[in-house]
């Protein structure tokens, strides 16, 4: 058996206006990260809580709903998720960095686009840079240059998974 993928245009017919409004919200707060809506999927399968419900859910308490996948058990497919993810990510950019740990507590207090590298102007070029590039090997950053203007930017989810830790 083939199995084939619906295109959108396919699918949009069949979904009702408020339930693909509220998919299109729910994508946008979570910055279409698709490990994030996957997991969302899950966990709306598992509980029927619905899109609305775990929007809703989403909202009112974003860092415990990153830490769920499909409601209250792992599945061995997708044992991590989205909060455990980037904590990891997290843990090993520090193993390679101080500074990289630093800046990500620093980013996560700040507009997640574009944070100026010349907030570290005092730290050690060749430091900084090891640094950006742990946390961007390990998607955890996005680091840009337009002309003169050097900055970088965080993931949304990012921001709530290092605050909650901060926080917790």
């Amino acid at each position: 058996m083939r199995v084939t993928l619906a295109t959108v245009e396919e699918i949009r017919p069949q979904v009702s206006a408020t339930d693909w409004q509220t998919a299109n919200e729910l994508v946008h707060e979570l910055g279409g990260l698709a490990l994030a809506i996957d997991q969302a999927g899950a966990y709306i399968e598992q509980t029927e809580c619905g899109l609305d419900g775990y929007l809703s859910r989403y909202r009112n308490n974003a860092a415990a709903m990153l830490k769920e996948r499909g409601g209250f058990v792992h599945s061995k497919d997708h044992p991590e998720a989205v909060y455990r993810t980037f904590l990891l990510a997290a843990e090993n950019a520090k193993s390679r960095s101080e500074l990289a740990y630093e800046i990500l507590l620093d980013s996560a207090l700040l507009h997640p686009d574009g944070i100026s590298e010349k907030l570290y102007a005092d730290c050690e070029p060749l430091e900084l840079d090891k640094a950006l590039a742990a946390l961007k090997d390990y998607s955890l950053i996005q680091r840009v240059q337009e002309g003169e203007r050097k900055f970088f930017t965080v993931h949304r989810l990012v921001q709530v998974v290092i605050r909650d830790v901060c926080d917790g």
